[in-house]
């Protein structure tokens, strides 16, 4: 889904990031919904184009933090610093269905709540070819919005 909010549940939480340019300085920061940063990872890679991310739900100190909707920003920047334009998006399970006052259908997945047209594809299974974990060293990588 188009956004950079994930929910953490029992799996853990996917996001993807696509990178316009290589970038040699890549910095992802995962965030609660007051705004902390609760996980960092710096020096991610900078290949351009998508990367696919699983988080283990583990703050900078290895405390597995509760479910609830957490934001993404991913910061990145050639080696001559110019800023290299990135994008998340969010990978979840839609566990409900339903319309609001309007009319509007409001899909569910875990406790985040997005309209129709956040929906960028509709998948079977999900399988992530990275995981942020807590010795993550900089492989990870993803956009903010």
């Amino acid at each position: 889904m188009d956004g950079n909010q994930l929910t953490l549940g029992a799996a853990g939480g996917s996001f993807n990031y696509t990178l316009s340019d290589v970038a040699s300085n890549v910095n992802i920061q995962i965030m609660d919904d007051s705004g902390n940063v609760v996980r960092t990872v710096a020096n991610a890679s900078g290949t351009l184009g998508k990367h696919s991310i699983s988080w283990d739900g583990k703050d900078d100190a290895g405390n597995q933090l509760p479910y609830s909707v957490y934001s993404v920003k991913v910061t990145a920047a050639t080696s001559s610093g110019t800023a290299v334009t990135t994008k998340v998006t969010a990978n979840g399970i839609v566990d409900g269905i339903e319309k609001d006052a309007n009319g509007n259908i409001l899909l569910n997945s875990g406790q985040l709540q997005f309209t129709t047209d956040k929906i960028l594809a509709i998948r079977d299974t999900y399988i992530p070819n990275n995981t942020v974990n807590n010795n993550a060293s900089g492989d990870a990588t993803s956009t903010g919005a």
